[in-house]
């Protein structure tokens, strides 16, 4: 029996899946982020990487010298660095010919969590960008080629854009701006008694991470129905939506089916920017 770990990793966690080859899933590992933003690895990478693989495996039973495959998808990860994950993996005992890092970023690994759906559109709202791409064997000659990524990060509605934005709204709600449950909310989770302390906060704090780790927030602001939050996410579908209709029209899929597979966490808002 031959036994394959797929991992895919960004700015928010590391997620990994051990199968067989008959498909069957055998075990999962997770662990913290592989990426830290500014085209850099986060500075735990390399822990994150082997902890959640070898949890995978421990659950799965199976040693590193078993993997006839692992399949990495992780933001800032190229096949250039190829020799580095191997150095990483040695660790585990995984063999340097099992390894192939994909060079086609989330979407070619959303494809496959699909199950390769043809016709599809994949739309990826992760914590640094948005990115959409299409995949279509009947207008394309290859499937494979007809990958399409297109990266477009502020339209699409990341989770930087969105955590931005909410602290924005939360700053200005007390000095004339909208009411907002965004400022009580931000002052307690950032542990600030008011608006100043949100702008003080700001100052200090302004890296991309700093400002996603707010989407969350706002999430909740949204749920719980205040209309600020929820326009920043249904401005977020907007932009999804501008995105990916045109690529249907292209596709010509009016009289068949389409697919739309979504990863991300920004999707984790639920209705909120899914709902029309």
């Amino acid at each position: 029996m031959r036994y394959f770990v797929g991992v895919d990793g960004g700015a928010s966690r590391l997620d990994v899946l051990v199968a067989d080859e008959t498909g069957r899933r055998l075990g999962r590992g997770h662990s913290g982020p592989i990426y830290g933003g500014n085209g850099k690895d986060h500075i735990n990478a390399r822990i994150h990487m082997l902890d959640a693989v070898d949890e995978a495996l421990v659950a799965s039973n199976i040693s590193g010298e078993q993997v006839a495959g692992i399949f990495l998808s992780c933001a800032n990860w190229r096949s250039l660095r190829s020799a580095e994950a191997s150095e990483w993996l040695s660790v585990l005992k995984i063999a340097p010919e099992a390894i192939t890092v994909n060079d086609d970023g989330d979407l070619s690994a959303l494809w496959a969590a699909a199950n390769f759906p043809d016709p599809a559109i994949m739309v990826s709202l992760g914590t640094f960008w948005g990115s959409t791409g299409v995949a279509d064997a009947l207008e394309f000659s290859h499937l494979t080629d007809s990958l399409d990524v297109t990266q477009a990060s502020a339209d699409l509605g990341s989770g930087v854009t969105i955590g931005s934005l909410a602290l924005g709204a939360a700053i200005s709600a007390p000095f004339g701006g909208r009411p907002t449950q965004l400022t009580e909310l931000l002052c307690t989770q950032l542990a600030v008694e008011d608006a100043e302390g949100l702008r003080t906060w700001a100052r200090q704090y302004r890296s991309p991470a700093d400002r996603a780790h707010l989407c969350s927030i706002a999430a909740q602001a949204a749920q719980a129905g205040d209309a600020v939050a929820l326009l920043l996410f249904a401005q977020a579908g907007v932009g999804v939506a501008q995105a990916t209709i045109p690529m249907a029209h292209y596709m010509k899929c009016a009289d068949r089916p389409l697919t739309i597979a979504l990863s991300g966490n920004v999707w984790r808002a639920g209705s909120c920017i899914t709902t029309p």
